[in-house]
């Protein structure tokens, strides 16, 4: 698991470099996102929360860094509390107004990282984010702010300090190795694919894959307890399949056909053959369900808006289900939609403009 650069390792001419950037950066604005006296305040100090948000905290330096010839600072470099504070970073940022803060008060805390936080004792301290923070975390983490003190030492104005920032840093790694932790090792499925996977699942403890296949044939991987063989469900597909379950031993995929059209293939028990749903579509689909009976289909379209089609087979008497007509959504759109539903009647599209910024749509 790689670590940021330890900040003391820099020459000193880049940590000069480093913290006049960040000087610039820090404002009175900025400081007051992170007071928790702040009813809009960006970063929380408690539990699970504490870790994202301040790694949010640190991401808006990292963007800026990265616009204002900083980059080869990014990600940020990290502070260790068990070494002194560089030279460099005994500075605090003045108000807008030019009205001087606290100086750092203590700038060689040695105070080192508990061992239960280092690797690899980290993974089995607690499965818990809320505890790791709020218990093995916070108290270390603050001892060091009220040790250094000054600025530092006051919550309401820490951020003032360029050292806060590769202080949380440091804290971020913390919390990058116990996330990675929580992961298992990659494992070797096999096959011989030619697209990205389409995913699904019925029920706990199954998955089921989908891919395009050397053949251009959509096949069929799925795990139950363990890994079944590769199962060919033919058909003659372009890009990545989507995949989607409305309830259990149900699953509706959608393909992209040589002929531009979307195709379905369906599982109840048994496999369907491949339905025609038209349109003229030019990436792969993307599939939501919010409901039993309910399924939601998304892909791009020749003027590159993206469009939509869904069936719900409660709305006829004999539950067949009928397919909409194609409808656009609009926007300029690049590649393969996504598609997801937390709950009945919601439905959110994410898409990658052709500004490469990702774009959402939702429906609710």
């Amino acid at each position: 698991m790689s670590h940021r650069t330890d900040l003391n390792s820099l020459p000193a001419a880049k940590r000069t470099a480093l913290v006049n950037l960040m000087l610039t950066y820090i404002n009175d604005a900025v400081v007051w996102k992170h007071n928790p006296n702040n009813p809009n305040a960006i970063v929380h100090h408690m539990g699970e929360h504490a870790f994202i948000t301040h790694r949010n905290y640190i991401g808006d330096l990292e963007d800026w860094l990265a616009a204002h010839g900083g980059a080869e600072f990014v990600p940020l470099p990290a502070w260790n509390s068990a070494s002194p504070i560089p030279a460099e970073f005994n500075v605090v940022k003045p108000r807008d107004d030019g009205t001087p803060r606290p100086a750092l008060v203590n700038l060689n805390p040695a105070i080192p990282k508990p061992a239960n936080l280092n690797l690899p004792a980290v993974c089995s301290t607690t499965t818990n984010g809320d505890v790791l923070w709020d218990t093995y975390t916070d108290g270390w983490h603050g001892n060091v702010h009220i040790t250094i003190g000054g600025t530092m030492g006051d919550i309401t104005i820490a951020p003032a300090a360029p050292i806060f920032f590769c202080w949380h840093s440091f804290i971020d790694d913390i919390y990058e190795d116990w996330l990675l932790c929580r992961w298992s090792g990659w494992e070797d499925l096999g096959g011989i694919i030619t697209s990205g996977v389409g995913v699904s699942s019925w029920g706990s403890g199954r998955l089921d894959c989908f891919v395009k296949g050397q053949d251009n044939h959509m096949w069929h991987k799925w795990y139950s307890g363990s890994w079944s063989g590769w199962e060919d469900l033919g058909g003659i597909i372009d890009g990545t399949p989507a995949a989607v379950s409305w309830g259990s031993g149900r699953i509706d995929c959608f393909a992209r056909g040589m002929d531009n059209h979307m195709w379905h293939k369906s599982y109840s028990g048994s496999w369907s053959g491949w339905e025609d749903l038209g349109g003229i579509i030019t990436d792969g689909p993307a599939a939501a369900a919010w409901a039993t009976n309910r399924s939601d289909t998304f892909a791009k379209g020749a003027d590159n808006a993206l469009w939509y089609k869904w069936r719900d087979a409660t709305v006829v008497h004999n539950h067949a289900g009928v397919w909409s007509r194609w409808q656009s959504l609009g926007g300029i759109i690049d590649d393969q939609p996504g598609a997801v539903s937390w709950g009945p009647g919601r439905i959110d599209v994410f898409v990658r403009g052709m500004n490469n910024h990702m774009w959402h749509k939702w429906r609710s």
